[in-house]
């Protein structure tokens, strides 16, 4: 949807488009100039586009640290941007149908071991 508004406000080159910045317009606007609107062209520019930023991040780590933590940065921010996001409801929901009664049945479990232990001991709790 994101490449399809993008494609759109790339007909046109204006300063902005309504709440929106007009980078992302010039870019899509400029990129489909130059290649069709094919399936293809959106992968291609969506790779451009990360590749770009990933140089960018290098350039600026590099101004600030050394090599080897701008490449440890670059890492870490390359791993960042692929992992897909998590979404609070579906992390809260996952909690609640599978872990939450998982560990009900593990602490009654624990329970239960701990109860037959001191008793096959002999040990008296209570007095």
């Amino acid at each position: 949807m994101d490449v399809a508004e993008a494609y759109a406000w790339g007909q046109k080159f204006l300063l902005g488009y309504g709440k929106h910045p007009p980078l992302s317009g010039w870019v899509a606007g400029l990129w489909f100039t130059m290649f069709p609107a094919a399936d293809w062209a959106t992968y291609a520019l969506a790779m451009a586009t990360v590749g770009v930023g990933m140089v960018i991040c290098w350039l600026v780590a590099l101004r600030v640290v050394d090599a080897r933590r701008a490449f440890l940065v670059v890492v870490m921010m390359w791993i960042r941007w692929s992992l897909p996001r998590l979404r609070i409801d579906q992390v809260m929901m996952t909690c609640l149908q599978y872990f939450l009664p998982i560990s009900c049945v593990l602490l009654m479990g624990v329970c239960l071991l701990v109860t037959r232990d001191v008793t096959r001991a002999g040990v008296r709790v209570c007095s």
